[in-house]
């Protein structure tokens, strides 16, 4: 997990710059969207296995 600090360095490097709630939704968002993936990815291994 990145640190708040380290979030809004990112995110502010570029020409639009962010407000700190800004920063924290946009964590977030991306952090479900990680959730999603990672679920997404487990349910592909098993799904090979359930067919056998």
């Amino acid at each position: 997990m990145i640190n708040l600090k380290e979030t809004t360095k990112i995110l502010n490097s570029g020409d639009t710059k962010y407000s700190p709630e800004e920063i924290i939704a946009i964590r977030d968002f991306l952090y479900s969207l990680a959730q999603i993936e990672f679920e997404q990815y487990q349910s592909s291994l098993i799904e090979p296995t359930k067919s056998q």
